[in-house]
C-alpha cells in the first residue's frame, strides 16, 4: 500500500480556498482508506473528524500560526522527516515543497498569480512563492492543478515542463447545501446582522477579486434601485477595512455590510438567504464560491475569467469585470427577473452535484500510486 506524507501545515486558523481544499481532501482520503496517509499539522490546527482506517494526523509541536516559522519548519524539518520515515512520497498541497526531500513529490498548484500577476500579492507572498514555487515545480514528480486554465498557465510559464500534470477539480463541501429551516436561517441572520434582502460576495477582499469594481457596480445599481438590496461582503477583516473605507467614499456605508469571516457551520445559511452571488473576479484558479453558491441554490453572476467558465459552464450569468455599467445592468436584470433566478438556481444545483471530494480523492490516489 502506498504510504503518503501529506503536508497540512496550512491548517491553522480560518480556512479559505487553499486550506479548504487541504482539509476536504484529507477528509475524503480518510473515508476511502486506499492509501496509508499521515497528515502533518500544527499543534493549534482545528482538524476534527480527520480519522480513518488509513489516515492519521501528526501534530508536529509547532505552536501558533506564525507564517515564517511554518515556512522554515517545512523547508528544514519536513523534508528530513519524509526522507527518514517510512513514506513512499510527499504530497505538498499548497504550492511549495521542501527543497531537500529525496522522495517523489506530488505538488498541487492552485494558481500562478504570484508569478503572473505579483502586484496582486502581499509582499511576503511575492517573496515566498516567487522564490520557492518555480523550484518546487521543477523538482515535482507529478503536479496536480484544479482546472485546465491553471494547467494552461503552467504550460505557458514553463513550456518545456516534462513532468505529468493532472487536472483534478476540487469538490463542494458536503455540508454546503440549501438550508430551508426558518429558525436556523433567522438565527444566522441575527448572529451576523444580515439584511432581509442582499447581494452576496464571498472571498478575500483583495485586488484580484475586483472589490473596487464590485462596489462601483453596486453603487450604480443602487442609484437606480435605491433600497431594494444591500451588499454583503464576506471575507477576511484585514482586507475588509479597505473595502469599508471605499464604501464610505462611495456613499455606500449604510448599504454595504462587512460581517468578516463566517463560521463554517453558518456559511450554508448565509448563502441560502442571498438573492444572488456577485463574484466578478479578475482571475481564478478554481473559484470555490461559485460552486458553493450553486450547491445552496443561489443564482450566480460572475466573470468570464480564468477557470470560472470551465467550472460554471452555462449555468451562471457572465459579466465583464472591467465594465462597471455592464455589471450594474446585469445585477438589475437578474434581481428583477424571478423566473431567471429560479432557472439558474435549478441548473446550478445540478452542476454543483458533479463536483465531489470523493471523486477528487479517488483521482488523487491514482496519482499517488503512479508515483
Amino acid at each position: 500500500m502506498t504510504r503518503v506524507a501529506l503536508n497540512g501545515m496550512l491548517l491553522a486558523g480560518h480556512r479559505t480556498g487553499v486550506e479548504v481544499s487541504i482539509f476536504e481532501l484529507s477528509r475524503a482520503l480518510a473515508r476511502r482508506g486506499e492509501c496509508d496517509v499521515r497528515l502533518f499539522v500544527r499543534d493549534s490546527a482545528d482538524v476534527p473528524n480527520l480519522s480513518g482506517p488509513r489516515l492519521s494526523t501528526f501534530r508536529v509541536g509547532l505552536p501558533g500560526a506564525g507564517r515564517v516559522r511554518r515556512i522554515l519548519w517545512e523547508q528544514l524539518r519536513l523534508g528530513a522527516i519524509v526522507n527518514e520515515g517510512p513514506y513512499d512520497l510527499l504530497h505538498a498541497p499548497g504550492y511549495v515543497a521542501p527543497m531537500w526531500v529525496k522522495k517523489p513529490v506530488v505538488l498541487t498548484v492552485h494558481d500562478l498569480f504570484a508569478l503572473t500577476c505579483p502586484q496582486w500579492c502581499a509582499r511576503l507572498n511575492r517573496w515566498h512563492y516567487g522564490m520557492l514555487l518555480p523550484a518546487s515545480i521543477r523538482r515535482a514528480a507529478h503536479i496536480i492543478v484544479p482546472s485546465q486554465a491553471t494547467r494552461q498557465a503552467l504550460r505557458a510559464i514553463v513550456p518545456r515542463l516534462r513532468v505529468n500534470v493532472s487536472v483534478i477539480p476540487f469538490g463542494v463541501r458536503p455540508d454546503l447545501h440549501r438550508v430551508h429551516e426558518a429558525a436556523a436561517l433567522e438565527g444566522v441572520r441575527k448572529r451576523y446582522a444580515l439584511p432581509d434582502q442582499y447581494i452576496l460576495y464571498v472571498g478575500n477582499l483583495e485586488p484580484r477579486k475586483n472589490v473596487v469594481g464590485m462596489l462601483q457596480a453596486y453603487s450604480a445599481y443602487r442609484d437606480a434601485h435605491r433600497g431594494e438590496y444591500r451588499l454583503v461582503l464576506v471575507g477576511r477583516q484585514r482586507f475588509g477595512a479597505r473595502a469599508g473605507r471605499l464604501a464610505t467614499l462611495l456613499g455606500l456605508r449604510e448599504s454595504v455590510h462587512l460581517p468578516g469571516y463566517i463560521a463554517d457551520d453558518d456559511l450554508a445559511a448565509v448563502y441560502s438567504m442571498a438573492s444572488v452571488l456577485f463574484f466578478p473576479s479578475l482571475e481564478e484558479g478554481f473559484g470555490f464560491p461559485v460552486l458553493e453558491a450553486m450547491a445552496c441554490g443561489v443564482p450566480v453572476i460572475t466573470s468570464r475569467r480564468g477557470s470560472i467558465p470551465e467550472v460554471a459552464g452555462d449555468d451562471v450569468v457572465f459579466v465583464d469585470p472591467a465594465d462597471v455599467h455592464d455589471m450594474a445592468r446585469t445585477l438589475a436584470r437578474v434581481l428583477g427577473d424571478s423566473d431567471l433566478r429560479e432557472n439558474l438556481s435549478a441548473r446550478g444545483l445540478k452542476r454543483a452535484a458533479r463536483y465531489t471530494w470523493e471523486n477528487a480523492a479517488c483521482l488523487t490516489e491514482q496519482v499517488y500510486r503512479e508515483c
